[in-house]
């Protein structure tokens, strides 16, 4: 039985065979508890260690070596793993292994079963005989799935010679052999590759039966008027389908091995694609007749009689249209492995959920009117029992739609989705007049509008919401601590609060909302408000905020939004300030120059002597370069650097260039690179052979570390001072 099983899965492994492609290098983990994995490079994701065991006990130590990969979590303990192999084995044959390939292949004529047939000429030297093993891998017309047998008889009959074999086990035709196939969605096609040092197949393809879609509603469109004085019509048209697409693919590996024996390993993979649609629409027309009765006029026969009507009506109409789409990805794997000797097999089973997508819309609209009418017509007995006629009827009515989702609602004060969709929607005042046709049988009734007379024209129109725009977010010049946020609000609504809802840019809390104008209606306002003990180290956005009819339940944020201004150097106009850049030691800049009052002032030029150590050190320059992007540009006309930290923290140094004092004459001194260098002292001396200090350079095109700056007298040179702490 263990023979008949080993050739049953070469022979299918060689089958399969005839489509690979190489997906990859693979890689084997050999293992000393009787399993072994074998993985392609391209289907790993991640390999880690862990201290949790494959029974998810943890331990002070790693005990687990975890492969990730798309379709499965492997868990291998460390102890059972002996050594990775990342070179497929070369493949090895038993004594008296014949492999039909080469020369005596150009003489085998055909092969059934276990049986071959080969050319009478066939050399004697490469003639097989009784005891001697035959084996192909290599796919052909006459070896359709490969070939293994043991010959049991050679029979010569002059036109051929038969060889007759029985089932032998892999174990004695290989030493060594390795097979793994891999079925993924991809053209199917073959290839096998042999060097010195391997031999190896692989096998890439997918199968899809494609998509099966199965109805589960028929469109049902009618029209009644269920109550007997026909006040009620509606109209209700469902559908639903579910499509499935399912996608089947299989990873398969053969190994013999003197150490391992026998391995099988065979992995199924199903993913289907479950698509549902659901769609929903109906309508209801309610019309109710206020009048003193219908007015007989004269008669035209026994029982025919032509009538007069003069009354009032309202009349209330609502159509809903729903849509719902769902798409979801389930994965199912399927784990079988066994070894030699007992075959005993090992099998798990996995099933996931990929993906979930859902969208949809539900959109309602309606009107509710009142008017006059007048109508004439010709009835049988009664007006209910059977009756046609004309009628003309005038009035006033408000109408609108929304689209609305109850779980927007719900997250309608983590995104603008509600207000973006309440845009698109209004409410209309207008007036009509209509003029046409009209019948009724018993509870049933028909009509009909004749359009060159009947028309509506727009009296008002109110929007849901209003629009904002010039949305804007500062801190206050004097009170750093204190926010504030203003818009300009347009647009002619219904009455809605409107207000601003904060968040920390980073935390995203649940907000900070505030109400400021209630009641709006139009056509214009500004909004305001202020937001107290704001930490000045905290960077917030600001929402334009509605309370739909002054409901807390119907509270929505708007757009657009704006982030916090940020002055560009300095919190307010008390000059100096220190400046956080966010930079890991915590150093902080400050605003301006020494002797300055702004920070695009040039301030004074000092000698080195005459800094007192408080200028940057070395290591301070270089961590601002390293944690801060700078760009030239220009502040009030005056051209400089500005650095800006990953806080948002900004400095700006102007080009002050650098002066000298005239050797012979200490009085006079002279200005260079003004408006196109900025030169600032560090507080390190370097090492060069003469007297010197490190120190910032920069102009338009970069910033750097000046090693030499000369502080061998206190008339040499000098610099611009930038403190920090």
């Amino acid at each position: 039985m263990k023979k008949r099983l080993s050739l049953i899965i070469l022979l299918a492994a060689v089958s399969i065979g005839n489509m690979a492609q190489t997906l990859g290098e693979a890689f084997y983990i050999y293992r000393n508890d009787g399993q072994f994995n074998a993985f392609f490079r391209d289907e790993v994701q991640s390999i880690e260690y862990s201290n949790y065991d494959v029974d998810s006990v943890y331990y002070d130590e790693i005990v687990t070596q975890v492969v990730n990969t798309a379709d499965s979590v492997y868990k291998i303990p460390l102890a059972a793993i002996d050594s990775v192999a990342f070179v497929t084995p070369e493949t090895k044959y038993r004594p008296n292994v014949i492999v039909i390939e080469g020369n005596i292949r150009n003489y085998v004529l055909s092969s059934e079963g276990l049986n071959i047939r080969f050319k009478s000429d066939i050399p004697s030297d490469l003639l097989p005989r009784k005891g001697d093993k035959l084996v192909t891998t290599e796919m052909s017309d006459t070896f359709i799935a490969g070939f293994a047998g043991l010959v049991e008889n050679v029979e010569n009959d002059g036109a051929s010679i038969l060889i007759t074999c029985s089932s032998v086990g892999l174990e004695e035709i290989f030493e060594e052999f390795y097979f793994v196939n891999e079925g993924t969605p991809s053209t199917m096609m073959v290839r096998g590759e042999k060097s010195e040092r391997r031999a190896s197949w692989t096998w890439e393809d997918s199968y899809s039966p494609g998509e099966f879609s199965f109805p589960l509603t028929v469109p049902i469109a009618a029209q009644f008027k269920p109550d007997p004085k026909g006040d009620l019509a509606y109209v209700f048209e469902p559908d639903a389908s579910v499509n499935i697409t399912p996608t089947y693919s299989w990873k398969t590996v053969l190994v013999v091995s003197p150490l391992l024996g026998t391995i099988v390993s065979i992995d199924l993979k199903e993913d289907d694609v479950i698509a549902q649609n659901l769609s929903l629409s109906g309508a209801i027309d309610w019309t109710h007749d206020f009048t003193p009765g219908t007015i007989p006029i004269f008669g035209l026969g026994p029982f025919v009689y032509a009538y007069g009507e003069i009354g009032a009506f309202l009349r209330a109409t609502a159509s809903v249209s729903l849509e719902q789409h769902w798409k979801q990805n389930f994965r199912y794997t399927l784990h079988y492995e066994a070894s030699s000797p007992l075959y005993i097999p090992r099998i798990t089973f996995n099933g996931i959920r990929l993906e979930n997508e859902h969208s949809g819309q539900l959109l309602a609209n309606g009107e509710f009117g009142l008017g006059f009418y007048v109508e004439l017509g010709v009835a049988f007995m009664a007006k209910w029992l059977l009756s046609a006629g004309g009628r003309a009827e005038a009035g006033i009515k408000v109408g609108g739609d929304v689209m609305l989702y109850k779980k927007d609602m719900e997250s309608a004060l983590r995104s603008t989705d509600v207000y973006k969709t309440l845009q698109g929607t209004d409410v209309h005042l207008s007036r009509f007049w209509n003029v046409g046709l009209q019948g009724q049988l018993l509870n049933w009734g028909f009509s009909h509008n004749f359009k060159p007379l009947s028309d509506e024209k727009m009296i008002a129109r109110f929007s849901i919401v209003p629009d904002f725009s010039n949305v804007e977010l500062e801190r206050d010049e004097t009170d750093s601590s204190i926010l504030h946020a203003s818009a300009k609000a347009s647009g002619v609504c219904l009455p809605q609060d409107l207000g601003f809802t904060l968040f920390n840019q980073e935390i995203w809390d649940d907000g900070k909302t505030s109400f400021s104008r209630y009641g709006y209606m139009g056509s214009t306002a500004d909004i305001y408000a202020s937001y107290f003990d704001m930490p000045y180290d905290e960077k917030y956005e600001v929402y334009p905020t509605v309370k739909l009819f002054g409901v807390d339940a119907l509270t929505i944020l708007a757009e657009p939004k704006a982030k916090e201004k940020v002055e560009p150097y300095c919190p307010n106009s008390n000059h100096p300030h220190w400046i956080d850049l966010g930079l890991p030691s915590g150093t902080q800049w400050q605003c301006c120059n020494e002797g300055a009052s702004t920070p695009e002032d040039y301030g004074g030029y000092y000698s080195f002597k005459h800094i007192y150590f408080d200028a940057p050190s070395l290591e301070q320059i270089n961590e601002l370069l390293d944690n801060t992007t700078s760009e030239w540009t220009t502040l009030n006309g005056v051209t400089g650097r500005k650095f800006i930290g990953s806080n948002g923290g900004t400095i700006f140094l102007p080009a002050a260039g650098y002066s000298m004092y005239d050797y012979d004459n200490y009085f006079n001194r002279r200005y260079f690179s003004v408006g196109s260098e900025g030169r600032y002292w560090s507080s390190t001396l370097s090492t060069a052979e003469y007297v010197s200090a490190y120190g910032l350079d920069f102009n338009s095109d970069d910033a750097i570390i000046n090693h030499s700056v000369d502080v061998g007298c206190v008339y040499c040179v000098h610099l611009s001072l930038r403190h920090v702490r």
